[in-house]
């Protein structure tokens, strides 16, 4: 799927960018040539992965967001733009998950799922579209879930939000598309990522379940988010890609 299409000249920012599906595609999309800003709430892990980038010989830019307060958003996006004067990508990967039986779900658990993953999703697009409006040029992709279209066990806020994310994205295509801006997701099976802790009879559980007979690595994602960012993808919109080694089908 992904375009070896060089990204050379061109602005990306990636949230949760310090460790997991994140960090995958920010060192793919600098491997292409992109400078990237390296978005998470960690500061120790933006500083680590911009390293790695700069290491490589590519152009990096780490900064501390928490993608729930829309002030961090938009100061962390302005500084973006101050920096390196455009953003011809954003990809929203940060989030977080855990498992609860729905009955047992606090009021604040399901409000910092939704903030973060959804809310998060949203404030993060809300600042780079006016840029990518008057510029009549830019790619959002979002990463969404499975779940999100399937409902999962005990996991209903997460997957609720991820829902959401896919309801998000579809509107959003459809008003950026007046401009020529490109709004897509990506929407991952299990995925091999500290996320949510699982055991070996877990991650077995799952295997037998997928066609391809493993889980997803994060590369095996950003394969699929780095084209829709950088490649020949100008003519894709409203689309959820999904990455799961063909679970749906098999489920």
């Amino acid at each position: 799927m992904e375009n070896l299409e060089s990204a050379a000249g061109k602005v990306a920012i990636v949230t949760g960018a310090g460790s997991g599906i994140g960090r995958a595609v920010a060192l793919r999309l600098a491997a292409r040539g992109a400078a990237v800003a390296v978005l998470d709430c960690f500061e120790e892990k933006a500083q680590q992965v911009s390293g790695e980038i700069r290491k490589a010989g590519g152009s990096a830019l780490p900064l501390v967001v928490d993608v729930s307060r829309k002030a961090d958003v938009q100061g962390v996006f302005s500084h973006v733009l101050k920096e390196w004067e455009h953003v011809d990508a954003v990809v929203n990967s940060a989030g977080i998950s855990n498992r609860v039986p729905a009955v047992e779900l606090s009021e604040e658990d399901w409000d910092r799922m939704i903030d973060v993953n959804l809310k998060g999703t949203f404030l993060c697009c809300q600042a780079v579209l006016p840029h990518m409006f008057a510029r009549r040029t830019g790619h959002i992709v979002n990463i969404a879930s499975n779940y999100g279209v399937q409902g999962a066990f005990q996991m209903a806020h997460y997957a609720a939000s991820k829902g959401g994310i896919v309801a998000l994205t579809k509107s959003l295509a459809l008003e950026g598309s007046v401009y020529g801006i490109t709004v897509n997701a990506v929407a991952p099976g299990p995925v091999d990522t500290p996320l949510v802790p699982r055991t070996p009879e877990q991650v077995q559980n799952w295997v037998v379940r997928i066609p391809l007979g493993r889980i997803a690595t994060p590369e095996d994602v950003a394969g699929a988010v780095v084209f829709l960012a950088v490649g020949h993808s100008d003519y894709i919109t409203g689309q959820i890609f999904h990455v799961n080694g063909g679970a749906l089908m098999a489920w």
